[in-house]
């Protein structure tokens, strides 16, 4: 038998007048396995939906917890303060808002009977700054450090850093034998140091020395949270117009005019975070003066110290005696915090080194 090849396969004829079509590129194959897949997973995720709908819904019950927290936590903050015509300068863009508290009439007689304890002020101070303070201001939302951190020059820390300083100074003095003695009585005590609190919670920017009626508005952030808190009415009013007083008009009442100046003496301390050596050094001079009506100015040192101290224990910015940048993570978390911000400085002692 003879071999043959095997047969040609058929090719059939194309006309010369048709079209030829090209392949699909490699771009245009990729395109059209991704639209394929991406229509399995669609119709695969439309097809478990009803189901995965079913398995997450919520229970009514946990749903009415929900609404009843939420509540709870509308519940603590009051409505915009309305501001009284002396506090009034210019529209605000913003609102200041005030903590709302639940005071059984127990608590309240504590606050004229006895010294709170830190744990009693911690709980006070975490309202008040979380509602109050560690909010934008109300005539310059830009004034933040981070997304959770607003007013970062006259927030919370700083807030709390005054009572601590408050707290340092009033023992001095009340210990001294020379000048004037300021004896307080519990409820003073802990109106004065509610007061320290607000001192500067009134700012609407960063406008000062008075002028911008920060201080009458501060005073009457501190008449709205001491009413809430139980305080009595004189004791309310007696430290309304400290916080409130002119700047350069000393008081008529001398015991009004030296809680004045405890405050204030608090208040320079704390400038440390935002004046430089040069700057700094006709604080320290004022200081000075201020506690030698007392014979205290030997202290000035040792305040300036703690001062500093309690700046950089609540990570904020330091740039007398020497420039310190936030430490951005504990300053935040302080901030946010009022409580815990308040109880590390509780732990800070003052030590007098000549």
């Amino acid at each position: 038998m003879i071999n043959m090849p095997p047969p040609a396969p058929h090719t059939p004829k194309i006309p010369e007048n048709h079209n030829l079509v090209p392949s699909p590129s490699t771009l245009r194959k990729s395109y059209l396995k991704a639209h394929y897949f991406s229509k399995l997973i669609w119709n695969a995720l439309s097809s478990i939906r009803p189901l995965a709908k079913r398995k997450l819904s919520i229970p009514s019950s946990t749903t009415r917890r929900m609404a009843q927290t939420k509540k709870e936590e509308c519940d603590e903050l009051k409505k915009p303060i309305q501001w009284t015509d002396k506090a009034k300068l210019k529209k605000l863009n913003g609102k200041i808002f005030i903590a709302s508290f639940k005071q059984s009439e127990e608590q309240k007689q504590h606050i004229t009977d006895r010294v709170l304890s830190t744990k009693e002020w911690s709980n006070i101070f975490e309202k008040i700054n979380k509602y109050c303070i560690n909010q934008p201001y109300a005539g310059a939302s830009y004034h933040k450090l981070n997304k959770n951190t607003w007013r970062p020059n006259h927030n919370g820390t700083h807030s709390a850093r005054q009572v601590r300083s408050f707290e340092v100074i009033y023992d001095l003095v009340s210990q001294s034998n020379q000048g004037m003695k300021l004896q307080l009585t519990p409820e003073e005590l802990n109106s004065l140091k509610l007061a320290a609190y607000c001192y500067r919670a009134g700012r609407v920017d960063e406008t000062g020395m008075g002028r911008d009626q920060n201080r009458a508005r501060s005073a009457q952030i501190y008449e709205e949270h001491a009413k809430q808190l139980g305080l009595s009415q004189n004791t309310i009013e007696w430290t309304s117009a400290i916080i409130n007083r002119h700047y350069s008009e000393p008081m008529d009442d001398p015991r009004q005019e030296c809680a004045y100046q405890i405050l204030d003496i608090g208040h320079r301390l704390d400038l440390h975070r935002c004046f430089d050596r040069k700057k700094m050094k006709g604080e320290v001079e004022h200081i000075r003066n201020a506690l030698g009506q007392w014979g205290l100015e030997s202290h000035t040192p040792s305040l300036c110290r703690l001062a500093i101290h309690m700046i950089r224990s609540t990570g904020c910015r330091i740039k007398s005696p020497h420039y310190e940048w936030y430490n951005e993570k504990v300053f935040s978390h302080f901030s946010q915090q009022g409580g815990q911000c308040w109880e590390i400085l509780s732990d800070i002692h003052y030590h007098d080194h000549p």
